[in-house]
């Protein structure tokens, strides 16, 4: 499921493991679980970008090495992970990974799972599947039956990176698709958790966080080379700032500088600035 022509879910039988739940289905992962993204790492929900319980969805079934019994169900444009370098190549060299389209994987390919290490692909095929769940972790990922999967999609399909005009840029799809959904986890994280809890949806199932950006973006990817070249400057210098935000507002000396601030003002609200700092 997904909006416009995009699909960016993972089917409701998916399994996932949750920190003090053990292994559930995705259908009942809710906002605020800790579900596991590696080895005893937990991320929390803080959302789903797509959540229907109803719809009818295509997804590609990915068969993995170890786990036969239990492949991964995925929408073509969601992304997992394979090895930065061939993701065909040896694991003992698979140092780093990126995200990449499901869609593009093959089998032989090697995908990145809990272990801390690959496993290969044996098999691929299609299944409907009654209904489609995208959610996003604080990490931006999750693993499902076993395999690293990405909370994100790529708009542009069969691409890993943006591409303008064809030609490829340096900006992956995951980092900038984390970056702006960084206003997102600043109110989940330091405004109101229980706000983001009451998440809403549109009629289509589509997280009202992301409908509207998504719709940007479709918008965007449908112009031609120069509009389409001034969007993606925009939207990458505005990711930078979200990314740099979101990074000052973990760090203790900014938290405790955006605390004395308020204490500040709240304290002083009834005096002028000059009575305010006359008092400290």
């Amino acid at each position: 499921g997904g909006g416009g022509g995009f699909m960016f879910c993972f089917s409701a039988i998916n399994v996932v493991d949750v920190l003090g739940k053990g292994q559930i289905l995705m259908k009942d992962l809710v906002i605020g679980d800790k579900v596991a993204v590696d080895l005893d790492e937990y991320s929390t929900v803080y959302g789903f970008g797509h959540r229907d319980l109803l719809l009818e969805s295509e997804y590609l079934r990915i068969y993995t090495q170890g786990f036969e019994e239990q492949p991964l169900e995925i929408s073509k444009d969601h992304m997992v992970f394979v090895p930065a370098g061939s993701p065909r190549e040896d694991s003992s060299q698979a140092k780093t990974k990126k995200s990449v389209p499901a869609s593009t994987v093959e089998v032989g390919d090697l995908l990145w799972t809990g272990s801390g290490s690959v496993a290969r692909v044996t098999k691929i095929d299609i299944v409907v599947r009654q209904g489609a769940f995208a959610p996003f972790t604080s990490s931006g990922s999750l693993l499902v039956n076993g395999v690293l999967a990405s909370s994100y999609v790529s708009l542009q399909p069969n691409n890993s990176v943006l591409k303008v005009g064809g030609l490829e840029t340096s900006f992956s799809m995951q980092w900038l698709a984390h970056a702006f959904q960084a206003p997102h986890r600043l109110v989940c994280d330091f405004l109101s958790f229980h706000y983001c809890q009451r998440e809403t949806y549109t009629d289509e199932g589509i997280s009202h966080w992301v409908y509207l950006p998504l719709k940007i973006s479709e918008w965007l990817l449908r112009q031609n080379v120069v509009v389409m070249g001034l969007g993606a400057m925009l939207a990458v210098a505005s990711a930078v700032l979200l990314n740099l935000l979101e990074q000052m507002m973990w760090s203790p000396v900014t938290v405790l500088l955006v605390v004395a601030g308020a204490s500040c003002s709240w304290a002083c609200r009834p005096q002028t600035k000059a009575g305010c700092f006359r008092g400290l």
